[in-house]
């Protein structure tokens, strides 16, 4: 009986530590401001906290694909843009590891994208653009 119950209890005590690693371990993805103008469109991709991120470009149909590490979703997608010469779409995608999120710029057409990280805001936000 005592043995059933340290069991339990280890199980128990597991499943928690593991729900409060993945908690302070997971960023969250705030939103996007988009931007676009006739020659280009910024985007911006706020994030609760600074975050690991790699990118690649796809061709038929043109995308920007970007992996962004140990991330959650706390905004709607899809995201349709209107007013760009080169984007039209926002979504996210099947990533390739779980605790990656990775979003897909559809565009419209070929593009050298150029992404960086900007300083964090005063309210300790941090972005992609």
């Amino acid at each position: 009986m005592i043995a059933k119950l340290k069991k339990v209890w280890f199980v128990v005590c597991t499943l928690i530590l593991s729900l409060f690693s993945n908690a302070v371990l997971a960023n969250s993805l705030e939103g996007f401001r988009v931007w676009p103008s006739p020659d280009e469109t910024r985007v911006v991709i706020d994030l609760k906290s600074e975050v690991e991120y790699s990118y690649f470009t796809l061709t038929s149909p043109n995308r920007l694909v970007v992996d962004l590490k140990k991330t959650t979703l706390n905004t709607k997608l899809p995201v349709v843009v209107k007013d760009s010469p080169v984007l039209s779409r926002v979504r996210k995608s099947s990533p390739p590891e779980k605790s990656t999120y990775r979003l897909v710029f559809e565009l419209k057409k070929q593009v050298k994208p150029e992404l960086f990280k900007l300083a964090p805001t005063p309210g300790g936000n941090t972005a992609i653009a």
